[in-house]
């Protein structure tokens, strides 16, 4: 124990090196704790049923689903899928451009019919 006189009593004393130490460990445990908090949280928020990447044309108007929602419910195949996915965000996103994507994919759908028609 030391005196410190600017707080006018004893205290205890540690080396600048088990400061160091003590203060390094104190900060990662803090820092991993906030990781996990926010890992917590991303995971949460995080569900590919509410997450959207690469714009938010799939939530205009209120829509609560993704595109795969119905395409998994309704047991759609690739082309289809994509038929429906472009249907619906058309006059949110490529508007016509869009429009042009799900023709192509919908005439891909008829020509293996056509190919196939069992």
């Amino acid at each position: 124990m030391e005196f410190n006189w600017l707080i006018g009593q004893y205290v205890n004393t540690v080396n600048k090196t088990e400061a160091d130490i003590a203060w390094r460990d104190y900060v990662r445990e803090k820092e991993e704790a906030f990781a996990k908090q926010r890992e917590a949280a991303i995971a949460k928020e995080a569900s590919t049923l509410t997450r959207q990447v690469g714009g938010d044309h799939y939530k205009k108007q209120g829509a609560t689903m993704q595109p795969w929602a119905i395409i998994d419910a309704w047991g759609l195949d690739f082309y289809a899928g994509n038929v429906l996915k472009y249907i619906l965000r058309h006059q949110y996103k490529d508007r016509v451009e869009d429009l042009k994507k799900a023709r192509h994919y919908l005439d891909r759908m008829i020509e293996k019919y056509d190919e196939n028609p069992s």
